[in-house]
């Protein structure tokens, strides 16, 4: 599973008061501009999960990690005889017989 560390630094209360306050973990959206253009968003990476949340005086680590899609089923619905009898060559309706 694709991973990142992020390190961040702790200029203030609030990052923390933050961090401690949720209790999943904090889904994150990152987005890359140049300096000259701050408006125009170059490159945006979303539902980054934020986990591994680590913090001193100085700065806040973490690992960002994308969902493991992966291992989801897919299609949701298995293509068996009784969800999709057509594809078995059976009369609709069958599968209840």
């Amino acid at each position: 599973m694709p991973e990142a560390k992020i390190t961040i630094d702790n200029v203030d209360r609030a990052i923390i008061t933050a961090l401690r306050s949720v209790t999943d973990a904090p889904e994150v959206t990152i987005q890359v501009v140049c300096s000259d253009t701050a408006t125009v968003v170059e490159e945006e990476y979303d539902n980054l999960i934020l986990r591994d949340i680590s913090y001193d005086a100085q700065t806040v680590t973490a690992t960002l990690v994308y969902e493991n899609i992966l291992s989801e089923s897919f299609p949701t619905h298995l293509m068996d005889a009784t969800n999709c009898p057509g594809i078995f060559g059976l009369p609709s309706g069958s599968w209840g017989a």
